[in-house]
């Protein structure tokens, strides 16, 4: 009893020390290991760490818990759970893992594994009758196995759009999977896609005679006594939820951002825990599938789930549910995960029998993926990597075209676009509305689209697709908003406000001027027997766009640009296809546009109808709804 009075001792007096005036805190102190002698001093660094790095990334709140040696030795909460109320975090608070849930799929399909009642490599479709996706394979026979799914190596792309605002069953989201195309060949490409994992989990269900969430509730949430973690949003409790925010960087500010229910879609990415329940989970892995001396996870299936199955490239791998890499010469098993509002990483290093799981309530916060520089490199004494010097970048403008060359061929191609002529006509077009046909063969859903114009500055894009969702933007003047399968209804400013103008029709068949600052030619290119211009077109906030233009029609063939994602520090790549043109009230307009990406794969407009001289009675270029970032 003296012992265990000691040790609580120890516990306060460090957490007195090391969080004066800090209301959410729960530091442990569970053991001083012998690699980490001086652990009290090299924690109270790490708090003022992460402190920083919080608000530094705009991080309303987050909790972060460490394991080493099978125990917890640092839990925390920073910032708030609840930012409007000021609510501190705390290592009890609730947040959503996004796609760190899938390796407890992977765990709970090695469970089943174990029993005899699944192998890796059977196919999904021998648990679940309806799934028939049609792999790209030269093997007419071929079908995607247990072992595809947990390894992304489909070469189906992320079909997102099924399930994210259908409300669709488990079961009717995969049988409409069967209508996606795939967009890279069979088990040769690594393409993260959360319908497989989905579709793997429901098939161990089938194969467990049971339903997913009931299996991790039985075979891992109860052994692991991991009483505050849930597969439905259904179960969530009230108390201890963290809220999800957005951080727009233009208006400087968090806004929050509803969190996505995302039960039907359960075994990809729908659990909500805390950082102590994860740390149990933590443990279980790094005692290779054990809690005390109960065997959950045999080693063998543990192995296999940690083996490397696909290598990604850039010194990375995957396994089953967990991405494998080297941190600072040693192997390192992690997993991110985001979804609206949220941010997670869970990372561990079992050669130091050590891990941390850090949970943030912002989307698309960049700093959980880059945290075990910080808590490893704190705590292990351990520099950080150096930064990766690149290679020479390519000149895009060959060497013997000089600046007047290029001067000469841009001011041809303006004179060849004869946008006088081209101002004129849309003039007389007055307000246009063109209308047809939408696809994205690789969700398999197909849908409808309109686009009404007014000019440079007004246009209003929208695609429906009835039960799988709605897509649009809209501009006027000054003001902007957008809507996108990932991202509820956000009003655009600055930047945003810029390239939502770029995305107007006219930006491709109008005047280019009214849409960018500068045009630069970048070099003559020949795609077989015809000649080719590269241009980059400069905005004032935006990346600059790339466009491919035909050297007699000086029509666009195609465009291509970064896309800015409010509340994430990546940008999209996404390209443009504007094919067979079709003269109209003298102006020249594609009529069939593919965008693609390699999250969505491929939107398709085909247009059918083009109306000009539209009545503008009753037009509203704005999108139904109240923009989650509105600032009155």
């Amino acid at each position: 009893m003296a012992n265990r009075l000691k040790i609580c001792g120890i516990v306060v007096l460090f957490g007195s020390f090391c969080l004066a005036g800090v209301n959410a805190a729960s530091v442990s102190l569970l053991t001083q290991d012998k690699d980490i002698l001086d652990l009290p001093q090299r924690l109270n660094r790490l708090d003022q760490i992460l402190e920083q790095k919080r608000q530094k990334f705009f991080i309303p709140g987050m909790a972060i818990a460490i394991v080493k040696n099978d125990k917890v030795i640092y839990s925390k909460g920073f910032g708030w759970a609840d930012l409007e109320n000021k609510e501190p975090v705390t290592p009890n608070h609730i947040f959503a893992i996004g796609s760190a849930s899938k390796a407890f799929t992977s765990a709970l399909i090695g469970m089943i594994v174990d029993e005899g009642k699944m192998d890796w490599d059977d196919p999904v479709q021998q648990y679940l009758p309806y799934f028939s996706m049609k792999p790209k394979s030269s093997d007419p026979q071929a079908k995607v196995t247990i072992r595809d799914c947990l390894t992304h190596r489909s070469g189906f792309i992320r079909t997102n759009m099924i399930w994210l605002m259908s409300g669709l069953s488990r079961e009717d989201v995969l049988k409409k999977a069967n209508d996606a195309v795939p967009w890279l060949e069979f088990r040769k490409n690594f393409l993260y896609t959360n319908i497989m994992y989905m579709a793997a989990g429901v098939a161990a269900a089938a194969a467990g005679d049971s339903d997913w969430d009931r299996l991790v509730q039985e075979r891992i949430f109860k052994p692991l006594d991991m009483a505050n973690s849930f597969t439905s949003m259904e179960d969530l409790p009230t108390e201890k939820l963290a809220l999800g925010y957005i951080w727009d960087d233009v208006l400087e500010k968090n806004f929050r951002n509803p969190r996505r229910n995302m039960d039907n879609v359960g075994p990809a990415g729908s659990i909500n825990s805390t950082v102590l329940d994860m740390a149990r989970w933590i443990i279980l892995h790094l005692k290779r599938g054990k809690i005390g001396d109960k065997e959950l996870l045999s080693e063998e299936s543990h192995d296999e789930i940690w083996r490397k199955q696909f290598e990604i490239g850039g010194g990375q791998s995957y396994g089953f549910g967990w991405f494998l890499r080297e941190w600072k010469g040693k192997p390192a098993v992690e997993h991110g995960g985001g979804i609206d509002g949220f941010s997670a990483q869970v990372t561990m290093l079992p050669e130091s029998n050590m891990g941390f799981v850090l949970l943030t309530n912002l989307t698309s916060s960049p700093f959980p993926a880059s945290a075990a520089d910080v808590v490893f490199g704190t705590l292990l004494d351990t520099a950080a990597a150096p930064v990766q010097k690149t290679g020479p970048v390519k000149k895009l403008v060959p060497e013997d075209t000089d600046n007047q060359s290029r001067e000469q061929l841009l001011d041809k191609i303006l004179t060849l676009r004869k946008s006088g002529e081209r101002k004129a006509a849309l003039q007389d077009m007055g307000i246009i509305r063109l209308k047809g046909k939408a696809s994205i063969p690789h969700s398999g859903i197909k849908g409808t689209f309109s686009w009404t114009i007014d000019g440079a500055d007004r246009f209003c894009q929208t695609q429906d697709y009835g039960p799988f969702g709605y897509l649009g933007l809209a501009v006027d003047g000054e003001r902007g908003q957008k809507m996108t399968y990932w991202l509820p209804m956000v009003e655009l400013y600055g930047h945003y406000l810029e390239q939502g103008r770029q995305a107007n029709l006219l930006a491709v068949v109008g005047e280019w001027r009214d849409f960018y600052k500068d045009i630069r030619f970048l070099r003559e290119e020949k795609r077989g027997t015809e000649t080719i211009y590269r241009l980059q077109m400069i905005g004032s906030q935006t990346p600059p766009v790339t466009y491919l233009v035909d050297s007699e029609t000086c029509d666009v063939l195609s465009s291509g640009t970064p896309i800015l994602r409010l509340g994430s520090a990546s940008r999209m790549p996404e390209a443009a296809i504007y094919e067979d043109y079709r003269e109209f009230g003298g102006l020249r307009f594609p009529s069939r546009i593919t965008y693609s990406n390699n999250y969505i794969g491929q939107i398709i407009l085909e247009i059918e109808e083009i109306e000009t001289r539209i009545d503008d009675t009753g037009i509203a270029f704005s999108l139904p709804g109240t923009p989650i970032n509105k600032v009155k």
